[in-house]
């Protein structure tokens, strides 16, 4: 597959999903024009020393991604979602696919709103579940009101195929036509249960502004879905990292 960039229509449909339901991607070069990736001497273990301003990456005490597990049961109320239609360019980061999008909407939850920015997938998942990795994670990065990030993350696991994903490999691969049939809302579970906690960037500069919601249910993408994106970025998953003195808590 030849990846490219595109733009796509993404038919998000305004849903506010009671109960339910992101990582930045730097270009290539990394924010601050200094060169990482996923292997090497330039792999997770070396981020912290590749530039001053990715210290984080080594020195953060609540980096992102985790093992969920041993969560704590909590009622925080519903994590409310209102996408909207808009364009989507679908791009090559250079450690990822990712679609950016604007005027989008977003969600809320408690008393913030967050704006969807973009969103983009890791192979195999960054985060496990109760030890369990997943083949892919979709996350969804939003900005708060006061700048915090709030990323949604969904595991996908292997299964029927989703049209969502085909859309965005339709559109890597150059087919026109694929934005009638990208239902983002496609990659989201039907259950609300989610994970919450305090993280970071699971990319350089591993900036610690990031509240984390990761979906517990798995929506499915075929096997053949799954193997595109992992020809495309085999292993651009950050190691799971120590959760420290931090809670998990988990609502439905």
């Amino acid at each position: 597959m030849a990846i490219r960039s595109g733009s796509i229509a993404m038919l998000l449909g305004a849903a506010a999903l009671a109960g339910c339901t992101v990582a930045d991607t730097p270009p290539a070069t990394g924010a601050h024009g200094a060169t990482w990736g996923y292997e090497g001497a330039t792999g997770p273990s070396a981020w912290g020393e590749i530039s001053e301003d990715y210290a984080l990456c080594t020195t953060g005490r609540q980096g992102s991604p985790v093992d969920l597990h041993d969560a704590i049961p909590a009622a925080l109320g519903p994590v409310a979602i209102g996408w909207q239609p808009v364009e989507g360019e679908v791009v090559d980061t250079g450690h990822g696919v990712q679609v950016n999008v604007a005027n989008a909407g977003g969600f809320t939850s408690r008393d913030h709103r967050y704006e969807l920015l973009q969103f983009h997938f890791h192979t195999p998942a960054e985060h496990l579940l109760q030890g369990r990795r997943f083949p892919l994670e979709a996350h969804f990065v939003h900005r708060r009101e006061d700048g915090m990030l709030g990323v949604i993350g969904v595991f996908v696991q292997e299964g029927a195929a989703n049209p969502a994903l085909q859309a965005v490999l339709d559109e890597l691969e150059g087919e026109r036509g694929a934005a009638a049939r990208l239902a983002i809302t496609n990659l989201l579970p039907q259950e609300p249960a989610v994970y919450r906690y305090a993280g970071s960037l699971t990319t350089p500069p591993c900036s610690e502004t990031v509240d984390w919601f990761v979906m517990e249910q798995p929506i499915t993408g075929s096997p053949e879905q799954i193997a595109a994106l992992a020809r495309l970025y085999a292993d651009n998953a950050r190691p799971v990292q120590p959760l420290n003195r931090r809670f998990i808590l988990h609502s439905d």
